[in-house]
């Protein structure tokens, strides 16, 4: 295919979504948060989750109450939502919100990421990623750094946190040093970050509607002709990428 190319095996989930942020994938299901109006820092109420069918798309539930909901992470039987300046929990096996975790200073929550027991949860406008503790839900800073540049989408593998920044266009590593190394300097608005089962780096540029997938730090592949993809989703050899403005969300097939 070379170097830029289209994906393969294109689909779509169009229903019901209104400014849809994020699409993650667990097990049989695609978790969709959508802002509602396109105010993502507005506390309007009008948020929701939309929990579909991975197989049909077909909704399961849609689960209101949310203000301007974007990154979801799945952490053992919740899950993890970012809104504005709080974190939604929600119990995974009734899909009904049972906490709101108030982040002290937040101002622009955006993406969550689960570890193995911790949740961390980047905050863009004030260059912080914040921790979670996943038994005592104790809030700590976990970094704070103008180096983090705007960090937007978070991903958690083999103890090192990877970030995507909104505001210099860089994939970042952090290990337990809390050390930022740069791993890949890219062009536009990053936005969301998946790992592939294979290691490679998958990354959503929000301005550029691209997508880059990069292998041992180099661009392998350039995937074009997106409108705003946001907070990308992985599983099992499929990709899900919400367009913010197109309110879709496409599914393809990486290769």
């Amino acid at each position: 295919m070379g170097l830029i190319g289209v994906a393969l095996a294109l689909t779509f989930f169009a229903v019901n979504l209104q400014t849809p942020e994020s699409a993650q994938c667990f097990g049989d299901y695609v978790v969709i948060s959508n802002i509602g109006k396109p105010m993502p820092s507005v506390k309007d109420g009008d948020g929701y989750l939309l929990v579909l069918s991975k197989k049909d798309g077909k909704v399961v539930k849609k689960i209101k109450g949310l203000n301007a909901p974007k990154g979801i992470a799945k952490f053992r039987n919740f899950l993890f939502v970012a809104d504005i300046d709080e974190v939604v929990v929600v119990d995974w096996k009734n899909l009904k919100v049972v906490k709101k975790i108030k982040i002290p200073g937040a101002k622009f929550l955006n993406d969550v990421c689960a570890g193995k027991q911790k949740v961390y949860v980047s905050d863009t406008q004030t260059n912080t990623i914040y921790s979670i503790d996943g038994k005592t839900l104790k809030v700590e800073v976990f970094l704070k750094s103008d180096r983090l540049s705007a960090p937007n989408g978070l991903f958690y593998k083999d103890g090192t946190l990877f970030v995507v920044t909104w505001g210099s266009g860089e994939v970042l590593s952090i290990g337990k040093d809390k050390k930022v190394r740069v791993i890949a300097r890219l062009s536009g608005k990053l936005d969301g970050i998946v790992i592939t089962d294979d290691g490679r780096i998958v990354v959503s540029d929000f301005a550029g509607g691209r997508i880059f997938v990069l292998k041992n730090g180099k661009i392998a592949k350039v995937i074009t002709n997106f409108l705003t993809p946001a907070d990308i989703g992985y599983c099992n050899g499929e990709l899900f990428v919400p367009e913010f403005s197109g309110n879709v969300v496409k599914r393809i097939v990486l290769k």
